[in-house]
């Protein structure tokens, strides 16, 4: 049996958090380097774009001549090298830590694909932790993204286990979040970055109400997209949902409502049609992009 169902919520954090920091510190130099970035765009707005349904159908053409902050698999977005055209303003990618079932083999696959689909070496921020085989060593293996500002960020405090969240920890330069979503890790950034307003495109948070593979994602066509659908569905997938979908979703909107407490001085607005992300004040895209901040 696991001995984590013996242990109090308070011990297996703090557990974790010993292990983590353990491996941070071989990284701890690296992840330094992003003091550098701290307030760079104080007072600044920015747009951090997702992957969810409605980005098959969102203009973001225009978003070429604001900050945006990409996710993940943006690089199969056909507007992908049109918003990333130029670095002025200047524009960011995150990924967050890679895991299984994807092998390294895999990830390999799709870091290539991502390195020839995005046209300008913009500033990327790649999260790694514990796990042997994350993305700093696949990167520096196969000379990736040489032309690219490449940064590590050190994921390693799990936002489980009746984690309240601090600011202290929303630190780049240090040992930071261990998150369920991929927006938390986002919205780290962007907080880090100093933007005081930080605009939400592609987020539906709506995984537990899907029915067919179509809605999860806009395009389905990233290297790894089939064994993603299979950590969130299931072998029955589509028709049969995960229970940690369930799970995620509430630590993630907990971690947000959180965000929120911590910064009222940073506005966050979620600007996608449609979804259950309903944590952040909604507003049209089109209304955001007539004010000017």
């Amino acid at each position: 049996m696991d001995i984590k169902y013996f242990l109090s919520s308070f011990t297996l954090h703090h557990l974790r958090y010993l292990k983590h920091y353990a491996y941070y510190l071989k990284h701890r130099n690296l992840v330094r380097r992003n003091k550098l970035y701290y307030n760079k765009h104080q007072g600044k707005r920015c747009f951090i774009i997702g992957s969810g349904p409605s980005m098959a159908y969102t203009d973001i053409s225009t978003l070429v001549n604001e900050h945006v902050i990409a996710l993940n698999s943006f690089f199969v977005n056909p507007q992908c090298n049109e918003v990333l055209l130029n670095n002025i303003p200047e524009k960011y990618y995150l990924v967050p830590p890679n895991h299984p079932p994807q092998t390294e083999e895999d990830w390999t696959q799709t870091l290539r694909t991502m390195e020839e689909k995005i046209k300008f070496p913009i500033t990327m921020f790649w999260g790694i932790d514990y796990n042997s085989g994350h993305w700093r060593e696949i990167i520096e293996k196969n000379n990736l993204f040489g032309s690219f500002p490449i940064h590590y960020f050190f994921c390693g405090i799990h936002t489980q286990d009746g984690y309240r969240l601090a600011k202290k920890d929303m630190n780049l330069s240090r040992m930071s979040l261990s998150a369920s979503s991929t927006l938390i890790n986002a919205l780290e950034l962007a907080l880090y970055l100093g933007f005081s307003e930080i605009y939400l495109l592609g987020f539906e948070h709506n995984h537990i109400c899907v029915q067919q593979p179509e809605e999860y994602r806009a395009f389905p066509n990233a290297v790894h997209y089939e064994k993603e659908l299979r950590i969130d569905f299931g072998s029955k997938r589509p028709n049969t949902t995960n229970s940690n979908i369930l799970l995620n979703n509430y630590h993630a909107f907990k971690i947000y409502l959180e965000i929120l407490k911590l910064f009222p001085d940073r506005k966050i607005i979620n600007c996608t049609p449609g979804g259950i992300l309903d944590v952040f004040q909604k507003m049209k895209f089109e209304d955001v992009l007539k004010q000017k901040l």
